[in-house]
């Protein structure tokens, strides 16, 4: 059975979906994104499509509209931004984040 990692995804500051995936498919500005577990340290824009989460046989879809994610320690979040999220994000977190991504 494959590894599988939590995954949390808010719109208007609520959770719409919180669980775990074995893949989470991502519509980002940089095309679709596939995260499977132990991804590195990611950030990432997100825009209007479909969050696909897969965790064994069960496929759930989340519409989202433009947004961001991150995954960070074998967590994948992702908040519709369109919602005026506030990110609390140290700044040794985003240096982390930044420096992963080179």
């Amino acid at each position: 059975m494959s590894e599988s990692f939590t995954v949390q995804v808010f719109c208007d500051k609520a959770p719409v979906f919180e669980g775990e995936a074995s893949v989470v498919l991502l519509p980002t500005t940089e095309g679709q994104v596939g995260i499977l577990a132990k991804h590195a340290p990611y950030f990432a824009q997100i825009t209007a499509g479909n969050v696909v989460v897969k965790n064994g046989n069960e496929v759930e879809t989340i519409p989202v509209s433009d947004g961001y994610c991150s995954i960070f320690d074998n967590i994948l979040t992702v908040f519709d931004a369109a919602k005026n999220y506030e990110l609390d994000y140290t700044k040794e977190d985003l240096e982390l984040i930044a420096g992963n991504q080179q």
